[in-house]
């Protein structure tokens, strides 16, 4: 009931972005201060995200996480449960030390590299924007770089269909007909239209009658890389669909394998496609940044969780502790400003940020499972190329096996070991590494490098 009550009010919210414009809703401001050039607007954005979570809001979602956080220790307290991930873990057919070798991995590589990375942002937005304090609402702010290919050269549906057939052929010619395939039978609702849900999705239905994907497709380039994820997931179905209604469901941990890979490679394809060294760094930087989104800043929302389940077991949780704990979580992951290697220079208007993230209320404890997606997809395609022979045959049985097999044992077959940390070290290294060290030789060409 709280937390219905949460959702409720946080569906309700409104925010003037310019004075004497209409109130928006969440999704809309989240979407400018996403996608705004203009550093004012995205401050501006912000600002009001934060006053709007402050006061009654912050209220009902300080005692809609308390309730849930209770809940949740009670249970794990009956159960006796290991530790407070223990309860998630089982659901997603994880061991513990995987998931805590996931979360040190983050800590001990994942971190300096998105500093490193911030770094070179902000270098870049001082010289392509003019910015002149580099703030959290700029973490998101899209690159444009001089040269790069303009925003209204459209990509036509009928040439995203090629791409995606292309570049899941270059890997497996099974993955391409089965792509093929859902284009051809119409299992796919591609165009924007009004009164259609947003977003983009693939249900897998029941076997035999699945799956299906719905689009917003606009021809974009993201929109290009959203159709070979949500088709990944329509071939990750079809491949467990043999399993039975039961067992072909993925567990979390896997479930993101075929739609992060099939994305993988089709961002590959349209580097190559790029017309320009600016156009291509425009890529590498807004791929460094869902995957920033995904690995570190998921495994931030765990550590503020872990922070603010630990201190229910003492009492209520009050706003003013969740501030706290989500400020500290911040400068744990991205830097405490003033620090050398801190690349933020401003921290205004994020104290109440919490209180707008609904996995907290509905799934404790989900969030680290982007970061595993991101990252076990990122040592997969590594490994493909590198040692691609008999690497289509493994990742298509992996896909085959449905909820049949745990984490650990899915990977066995690509010689890998989840409980080590230092396969998480060595999956952040091969794969944001890898894209940092592109987009940071790109930039010292083009004179944006954060040393120039």
């Amino acid at each position: 009931m709280t937390v219905s009550f949460y959702d409720k009010e946080l569906s309700l919210m409104r925010f003037v972005i310019k004075e004497g414009d209409e109130p928006v809703n969440m999704e809309v401001l989240l979407s400018t201060l996403g996608s705004s050039k203009d550093s004012a607007v995205r401050a501006t954005c912000l600002k009001a995200l934060n006053e709007g979570l402050g006061g009654a809001m912050g209220r009902v979602a300080a005692l809609s996480l308390s309730t849930v956080s209770g809940s949740w220790h009670i249970e794990n307290k009956e159960r006796s449960y290991k530790n407070l991930r223990t309860q998630r873990n089982l659901g997603n057919n994880c061991p513990d030390e995987v998931v805590d070798s996931l979360l040190v991995g983050v800590r001990t590589a994942g971190v300096p590299l998105c500093k490193r990375y911030y770094a070179l942002k902000k270098n870049i937005l001082k010289k392509t924007q003019g910015l002149e304090t580099f703030r959290w609402s700029d973490r998101n702010a899209p690159i444009d770089i001089e040269g790069g290919k303009k925003e209204d050269e459209k990509i036509p549906w009928t040439d995203c269909v090629k791409i995606v057939e292309k570049g899941y052929r270059s890997f497996s010619p099974r993955m391409a007909e089965m792509f093929m395939g859902f284009v051809n039978e119409k299992r796919i609702d591609v165009p924007a239209s009004n009164g259609k849900k947003g977003g983009a999705y693939c249900s897998a239905a029941v076997p035999g009658i699945g799956p299906f994907q719905l689009l917003n497709y606009g021809g974009t380039k993201r929109d290009v890389a959203t159709t070979a994820h949500e088709s990944g997931h329509a071939v990750h179905d079809v491949m467990a669909y043999p399993k039975g209604y039961l067992q072909f469901h993925p567990p979390l941990t896997l479930a993101e394998t075929a739609s992060i890979f099939g994305e993988m490679i089709v961002f590959r394809d349209l580097l190559e496609m790029a017309k320009s060294k600016g156009e291509r760094l425009s890529l590498l930087m807004s791929k460094i940044d869902d995957i920033l989104n995904s690995v570190v800043r998921q495994c931030s929302f765990d550590r503020f969780e872990e922070l603010a389940h630990t201190a229910r077991q003492n009492g209520e949780l009050t706003v003013d502790e969740l501030d706290k704990f989500w400020m500290q979580t911040v400068e744990e992951y991205y830097g405490k400003l003033g620090d050398a290697d801190a690349p933020f220079e401003a921290y205004d208007d994020i104290t109440h940020l919490w209180a707008y993230v609904p996995h907290f209320h509905h799934v404790p404890f989900y969030v680290y499972s982007y970061a595993f997606a991101d990252l076990v997809v990122g040592t997969l395609y590594h490994s493909f190329q590198t040692t691609p022979d008999g690497f289509e045959g493994r990742l298509l049985d992996l896909l085959a096996a449905g909820g049949t097999k745990d984490f650990a044992e899915a990977l066995q077959p690509f010689g890998l070991d989840p409980k080590s940390p230092s396969f998480w070290e060595d999956a952040i290294k091969a794969h944001l590494g890898g894209l940092m060290a592109e987009a940071e030789a790109l930039a010292a060409e083009l004179g944006y490098s954060a040393t120039a």
